[in-house]
């Protein structure tokens, strides 16, 4: 899937622009649904640290990855959005009725699906493939399940 691979790519390029360790940021690759991000965070979160310190967030590639996440935080006797942060993507309706609401990024599906459209129009025009990437903007989505950057 190109979009898991695009945000891999951005994850990476943000950690190297914060000057981050990509050692001290471990990555687990499962399905997109609640149950795969509770499976990963609870075993992030059973190592107990990564290189550098305690886990201190969890950027999850779907708003249900890190609805499963958030429930394994919780398990372990922790609060998301003090003791953990948890990110999301995709700004569902299950995101923004959690507790606490999950910060997420909103990715105008809708806007997408006409961009998509117009893409496939055009390579049915005979437009060559190489003119038809876009790069759609996001927005992040503020709630109450991420806190304030930890500073070591």
């Amino acid at each position: 899937m190109m979009y898991a691979w695009l945000r891999a790519q951005g994850f990476q390029r943000a950690l190297a622009e914060a000057g981050l360790d990509a050692a001290s940021c471990p990555v687990r690759h499962g399905d997109v649904t609640a149950d795969s991000g509770d499976a990963a965070a609870t075993e992030l979160l059973a190592a107990g640290a990564v290189p550098g310190g305690p886990i201190t967030a969890l950027l999850c590639a779907t708003d249900a990855i890190a609805l499963g996440a958030m429930h394994a935080v919780r398990r372990a006797g922790l609060v998301v959005g003090q003791d953990v942060s948890v990110v999301g993507y995709g700004n569902t309706d299950a995101g923004r009725y959690a507790e606490p609401p999950l910060t997420t990024i909103d990715h105008a599906t809708v806007d997408n699906g006409r961009h998509l459209a117009d893409l496939l129009l055009r390579k049915m025009a005979g437009e060559p493939p190489q003119s038809l990437a876009r790069l759609e903007p996001v927005q992040l989505i503020a709630r109450q399940s991420d806190g304030p950057p930890i500073t070591r």
